[in-house]
Parts: C-alpha cells; structure tokens; sequence
C-alpha cells in the first residue's frame, strides 16, 4: 500500500470547494439496474470531472456512456464475470477496508464506526488509495460506507467521494450534504458509477471532508453493478465484507488487564513491563524537540514494537509543546466547565495507536510539576487552570497553583471531579490503559486527596487499572500505596538509583515489594546523558527486571533500547477482526 500523498492531496482549497458546489447537477444517472433506494437518496451526482479537488489544470474527459453502451457493456459483464480473485461474492471486485487506507485529515482518528473524524471546519481526505490496476474498461461502481450524526441539520456540503486515476485525473465525483443520508448514526451505502480509462490506470477511492458533522467510514466496495443490483440486499454486511479481506493472519490485540500479586497480567500472560515514554504527543503533532524531533506518533509507536516495549507514558495535562488541552477556548481563555472535543479525538487516536501495537498506556491525568512556576515559562505559566488563563479561574496564585489545587474549595473539587469523570469515561472503551494520579505527587493534599481522584476513577470505571507516582522514600506514601483502589505502585529515578544509576537503592526497593502490588519504576528525573550511562543503565535495568519490577524510560534511548529488547515480553497478539 502506497502512502505517499500526492500534490493534489495535499492541500483543498476553499475555491476548489466553491467550484465543486457549482458543478453539481440535478441528476441521478446510474448504472442500469442499480437500485440506490433510501440507503443512498442521490439527489445530486456529478459528471465524471476534468478538475481534481485542488484545483488543478482541466483535462479532457470522456463523455458519459450512453444507455445503450450500458446494455452492451452488461451483457460482457456477465459473459466474464469478473472477480478479484478472492474469495468474494460474486459481483464484487475488490473490498478495501478503511482502517488501511492512508489519511491526511489532522483529526482523524479510529472509532468503531471505522476512520472517523469529529464536527470541525478544516477540510482533508478521510482516505485516499489504493492505487490499484486491472480494473475492467466497463461500468463499474463504488460503494461507500458512511455514517453521519445528524441528517436533518441543515443541508450543508460534507463530504466529496471520487473516483482518480493516476492520482492527477477526477474521472468520477459527487458532492453530498448531511441530507444525502437517508438515516443518521447509522452506516449507509453510497454509489458512486465510474468507468475505468484502462486497465493500466492506477485508481483511488477517495473521500474528502468537508465539515461540519461527525462522518466515520468503514469499507469501500467495488462492484459490478450488472450483478449486484441492490446494494442493501446483494452485498453482505460491512462486517461480513470486512472478514473476507482482513487476513486470518493478521495481529490484533485484545486487552483485558489485571493484577494477580505482584505481576501484572494481560489475560493470562504474565507481563514483564518495559517501555518507553512518550510525552509531548498528547495533541498527535510531529514531536518538536530531540531525540523525536520530526518522527509522529505512530513512527514512536512503530519504534517502541521494534524494541519489544509493551508500555509507554504521557501526560493529559501537558505544558510543554501542547497547543490544545482538554478544555475549550474561549477566546484567549479555558471555559473549565467545558471540554474540546478535538483534544479528546487526538488522544484517543494516541491511545489507539498504541494499542493496536500492542502497547499499554499509561495516561497521567494530572501532572504535579506542571502546577508551579519553574521560571522557564513551560509549566503553571500555561496551564489553563492559570489565574490569567482560565475564565472565573477557580485558583488565584499566579506562581505556584499547588495550595489551592490539593486543599481544594467547592468549586475547584468540583471542576477536578469533572474532568475526571469526562477523561475516564470518554476513554471507556479502550482497553489498553492503566490511568495514573499524578506525576510525581509530593503530598500536598495529603493522602485523601490522592485516594479521592482514585475514588471517582473507581465508580466511573471500576475495571480499569489505576496507578500512583509518589516519593517512596516519605510517610505519605503508605497510605497511598496500600489504598485498595490503588492498583500499580511507581517510584522515579533518585529515589531506587543513582542519578548516573551507578548504585540501586535496595531498601527503597524492598519497600515497594512490601506492598505486594505491581510496581513500575521509572528514570524520569534522571541524568540525561545517556551516552555515558548506557552500560550502567543496563546493568540497574537487568538488575530490577530480574527482581520483578517493570520499568518504563524517560527517553528512548536506541543503543540501551537494543540491549534490552532481548529482556522485554511483548503483549501477545491473537487473531481477531479488530483491535478492542
């Protein structure tokens, strides 16, 4: 599968949009013998187009096939009978399956209704591809399977389907409004006609998003329309299409995380934790800062499964690089009682990255060093809970938010509570996560504060795993630490090592064991100069790993990476249809 996008993929413009609207005509030419139904009104289809989406430079098209060119042309359709050669029903040439196909929208992300994207203005390809030959010159058709949420709004432009050749040339489009949907929230099959130039041209099935509706889509099916004459009641469900194309060999991984003692289990594989952590991607940019500086995330992602990883870390909450957080702007300012769905869409697209990978992640919901002033600007300087950043800011300390923030009034507590329950429920239904407190929580509000946050995660979701990231070296620990809704202990660098992880803190170590609970150490707060540790590193790595304990990296460090992949487990992968 080719994943490279093309020039006229790149980029939609607004003027090409306007053009798109004006060609379309009040027609509803279809192949003869195709029955669109109520599944797919087609009030509106465009003529083959010589312009592509970009606004590229006209070509010349073919005129449409008349009727009579139909009747000829089915009647060698069914002489051949031509199959794709798969096991498919017969009719259907190929079925593409629209998790696998590249996407350039930035908010894309994968739900169960396929590749979806969230109600937002910004345009994009929700897929292109597959750039596939030997297509038979004779009618064909293209069958879309999507889903809106509202079909009555208003009768805005959503979506363009088309048909390219040669990823330059529109020989097929139509244009469709939330109207064109016949039910909401429930997939519908759209027909697209086409007819290829040749057999050597190279066609994509595109779907371009216009705006303005949640759309998901999950296959798209190429049929011979002689045959399949109704598309409801000839072709089999999406899902039973789907299962005929996705390899029975193919990896998917199901999640249903426990702990049994001291070990962390995935099912009944017992799981040696180690893993890398991947801060600063929470809003799914190109990571701007070395040692990922340029890679996305799923190139980290494909980075942690070279190296056998079966964890990795981020913060919800992250000061850094994040543009987006989980709360909407208003103007310059955070609504705290209200929640951006963008910021939401892109984490769940983070963790189902991972996760269909293979790797669990470990999401801290709030960030302990991210409330005080460091003076370099990154950290309670940007938080929207910031007195100059929030609307009605519930806390009032410009320097240091941690008083107010751990010994909470009403108003703040209540907010707190939530975006908790916002956070643990929205991701409900991803199964890949152990959901931790708070980096690195020095006891401010006292162990209740700690134990309440695990509360109200507990009653939203009593199954999911929830750790706590404490000095293990100070009082307050122990009653975090052996809280019952606290499931994973985790102790940072200087508290179980050197800074240079030169020497283990044993007795930091036997305490951790005491508590008879999983327990992943981590080398965040470590010495950064990797190039001088990395044997010694190793050595402190090998030396926990054997005592039980998991351990996840600040950093990925490729030479260490390499020397302990051979003592990581990766999660087991089983063979199913989809990744949950």
């Amino acid at each position: 599968m080719k994943s490279k996008i093309s020039k006229n993929q790149k980029t939609v413009s607004s003027a090409a949009m306007l053009k798109s609207k004006k060609e379309i005509k009040a027609s509803s030419k279809v192949p003869q013998g195709v029955k669109l139904g109520k599944s797919d009104p087609r009030k509106k289809e465009v003529k083959p187009v010589a312009r592509s989406v970009s606004g590229s430079s006209p070509r010349k098209t073919s005129p449409s096939v008349t009727a009579s060119k139909r009747e000829a042309g089915n009647k060698v359709i069914k002489k051949r009978e031509v199959t794709s050669g798969l096991n498919l029903p017969k009719g259907v040439l190929r079925v593409y399956d629209a998790l696998q196909y590249p996407s350039n929208h930035p908010n894309a992300f994968i739900d169960a209704n396929g590749r979806a994207v969230r109600a937002t203005t910004t345009p994009g390809f929700l897929i292109f591809g597959q750039y596939e030959k030997n297509f038979p010159v004779q009618d064909l058709a293209a069958v879309f399977s999507i889903t809106v949420d509202n079909n009555t709004f208003d009768d805005a432009y959503v979506c363009t389907l088309d048909v390219t050749q040669d990823a330059s040339r529109v020989i097929a489009k139509q244009v469709m409004t939330r109207k064109d949907f016949a039910e909401a929230q429930k997939h519908i099959r759209l027909v697209l006609p086409f007819r290829p130039p040749s057999t050597e041209s190279q066609l994509e099935f595109r779907l371009l998003y216009m705006g303005y509706t949640y759309m998901a889509i999950k296959l798209v099916c190429i049929i011979d329309p002689a045959i399949i004459t109704d598309v409801n009641r000839d072709l089999p469900s999406d899902e039973e299409l789907l299962k005929m194309v996705r390899p029975s060999t193919r990896s998917t991984y199901i999640y249903d995380l426990k702990t049994q003692g001291a070990s962390l289990y995935n099912g009944s594989q017992k799981l040696t934790v180690t893993g890398w952590s991947t801060y600063m991607w929470t809003n799914m940019q190109i990571h701007p800062w070395n040692p990922y500086k340029g890679k996305s995330c799923q190139e980290f992602a494909d980075l942690l499964v070279k190296y056998n990883a079966n964890l990795t870390r981020t913060f919800c909450i992250d000061t850094w690089t994040s543009s987006i957080f989980p709360w909407k702007r208003v103007g310059s300012k955070f609504d705290l009682n209200q929640f951006d769905s963008t910021y939401m869409d892109n984490l769940r697209n983070l963790v189902s990255t991972f996760g269909s990978r293979g790797i669990i992640v470990q999401l801290d919901l709030f960030d302990n060093v991210a409330l005080y002033d460091f003076g370099d600007g990154m950290t309670w300087t940007r938080h929207p809970w910031h007195p100059n950043n929030a609307l009605k800011a519930p806390i009032s300390n410009p320097k240091d938010g941690r008083p107010e923030f751990y010994n909470p009034n009403l108003t703040v507590k209540a907010l707190q509570e939530k975006y908790l329950r916002y956070m643990v429920n929205s991701l409900r239904d991803l199964k890949n996560i152990i959901f931790e407190v708070c980096n690195e929580y020095n006891g401010w509000g006292g162990a209740s504060w700690h134990n309440w946050v695990v509360e109200v995660i507990k009653s939203e979701n009593p199954s999911v795993l929830v750790s706590a990231s404490t000095d293990v070296n100070v009082p307050i620990s122990d009653q975090i630490f052996r809280y019952p809704g606290v499931d994973i202990t985790t102790s940072h660098a200087n508290e179980w090592t050197t800074g240079d992880f030169k020497i283990l803190n044993q007795s930091a170590l036997d305490r951790l064991k005491a508590y008879g609970k999983p327990a992943i150490l981590s080398t965040d707060g470590c010495k950064e100069n990797y190039d001088a540790q990395k044997n010694s590193m190793f050595n402190v790595s090998n030396a926990v790993i054997s005592q039980g304990f998991g351990i996840e990296f600040k950093d990925l460090y490729e030479p260490l990476a390499n020397m302990l992949k051979p003592l990581a487990v990766p999660i087991q992968p089983v063979t199913l249809s989809l990744f949950v």
